[in-house]
């Protein structure tokens, strides 16, 4: 990973943006809009797997941003803000990386975004930051369930999924439900890194 150019973001300016952070199946509902949002520094063992799956692709490639920012200075387990990069794999689009996004919901602290980032911490036996969300009103839950069997359900991959495979356990009965909940987070770029098999 080729890292171009980057800039730093204060949490002030990702509290706006989760502030403004509005449904994809309804631009004019935000729903952190009465949350409570904290940056805290946690463990994995702290927070609840929504996705069945890792990918070692993934892992590496956070491993290189890891080590890329720690030469400028930054230690990204105590990111506070967030980060957009170029690469010149991306083109014109910058990437974002935030500390892992999460909404604690029924008591359950559930990883909403990051899953990747989180392992790659629990590898290392690291704390890191998270954005923690609380507060959230009923009708606005996200579509994420946590993980049948915790991280003992979660199964690691290379790069590419198996055909078939089941990504996550879903809140609500039909796809097009879970996708009217799906988050729109207004960051100045994207916050998936590039991976090879398809889907969010």
């Amino acid at each position: 990973m080729n890292i171009i150019d980057y800039d730093v973001y204060s949490s002030q300016d990702l509290f706006d943006v989760i502030s403004r952070t509005n449904l994809l199946g309804n631009p004019d509902i935000y729903p952190f809009a009465g949350a409570n949002t904290r940056i805290e520094n946690v463990s994995y063992h702290d927070l609840i797997p929504t996705q069945n799956f890792v990918l070692k692709e993934q892992i590496r490639k956070i491993h290189a941003l890891d080590r890329f920012f720690s030469v400028q200075g930054i230690d990204i387990a105590k990111n506070k803000g967030f980060i957009t990069f170029n690469t010149t794999e991306g083109g014109k689009t910058p990437y974002v990386l935030t500390p892992p996004l999460v909404e604690v919901i029924d008591d359950q602290p559930l990883i909403i975004d990051g899953m990747h980032r989180v392992k790659y911490w629990a590898d290392r036996g690291q704390s890191f930051n998270a954005v923690v969300i609380r507060n959230i009103d009923q009708s606005v839950w996200p579509y994420q369930l946590p993980t049948r069997g915790g991280w003992a359900g979660v199964q690691i991959f290379d790069n590419v999924l198996p055909d078939g495979f089941v990504r996550k356990q879903k809140r609500y009965p039909t796809p097009e439900q879970n996708k009217y909940f799906f988050r729109e987070y207004p960051f100045p770029g994207l916050i998936k890194l590039m991976r090879e098999h398809t889907g969010r």
